[in-house]
């Protein structure tokens, strides 16, 4: 008998908890970012049994209009219609707690993988807006023409102040938020004692994840940002990162660099008075 457990990732119980990092990187083909593990930045919803996982999503929503999840069903347990359960069952128990607004939407990661959890939500009319690329590289021989060095830093409100400069449509206080969730490090990009840019570099075992990468305005198309993946990867042998096919320039500069894509994701939204119809029960 399978039962629905609601609660934060740190009180999971033992025996599923230690499963759960094998189970998503079973599902995604990938490691996902340590951030979805973070309990300060949504709520988890864990489908299991006594012995194993079964169902997996996560959701979080910072202005109330948009609910992001990140869902996975195990292979051995798909079209047996738990992963319209776990979404149906999700939307009604943060509609108890957050003042959801009518135009409230959902909005999902899927692997180009799961083809049924894709038809799912197509079906009940979602759409694919973007693709989510991973990118991974292994660079050799870097050649550093500019003598760009990497500052660890803590200083949180800096680097919301400089993350916002970079991308003028994140607000300073939501990246503040993300930023004091996140694991891993957050780096300055110095040249000649002056911040051009900023990068936060996340690890866990062999994997190295870049989750944010920028220059500053003034400096961007000047070499700046090759020269500082140039200097990061004479740190870290391979790094992986993210991005979406709606950001046309970034795909275009990490795939020139050298990246290639190890996965991708479909990101499709769905209307709140959709996921009002959806059943229920599995």
């Amino acid at each position: 008998m399978n039962t629905l457990t609601i609660t934060p990732y740190t009180q999971i119980p033992n025996v599923i908890q230690s499963q759960l990092d094998d189970f998503l990187t079973l599902c995604f083909s990938t490691k996902l970012p340590s951030l979805l593990l973070d309990d300060s930045c949504g709520i988890h919803f864990l489908l299991y049994n006594e012995h194993s996982i079964v169902g997996y999503l996560f959701t979080e929503s910072f202005d109330r209009e948009e609910i992001e999840f990140v869902g996975a069903i195990h292979p051995e347990h798909r079209n047996k219609g738990y992963f319209k359960y776990l979404l149906s069952f999700s939307y009604r128990y943060l509609k108890k707690y957050l003042p959801l607004k009518k135009s409230c939407y959902y909005s999902c990661y899927l692997s180009g993988e799961e083809r049924n959890s894709i038809e799912i939500i197509r079906h009940f009319g979602g759409k694919t807006i973007s693709t989510e690329f991973i990118l991974t590289c292994t660079k050799e021989n870097t050649t550093q023409p500019l003598e760009i060095s990497l500052q660890p830093t803590t200083n949180i409100a800096l680097l919301s102040h400089i993350h916002s400069q970079i991308f003028s449509q994140t607000k300073e206080e939501s990246y503040t938020q993300l930023c004091e969730s996140m694991d891993g490090t957050f780096f300055y990009l110095m040249f000649q004692q002056q911040v051009v840019g900023m990068v936060h570099i996340s690890s866990s075992h062999s994997l190295h994840y870049l989750s944010f990468f920028g220059i500053l305005p003034k400096y961007q198309r000047l070499g700046f940002g090759t020269s500082a993946l140039d200097m990061i990867f004479s740190q870290y042998e391979t790094i992986d990162l993210q991005v979406s096919s709606l950001n046309k320039k970034a795909y275009s500069f990490y795939r020139n660099y050298g990246f290639s894509i190890k996965s991708s994701y479909d990101y499709i939204i769905l209307q709140k008075k959709v996921l009002e119809k959806l059943p229920c029960h599995c």
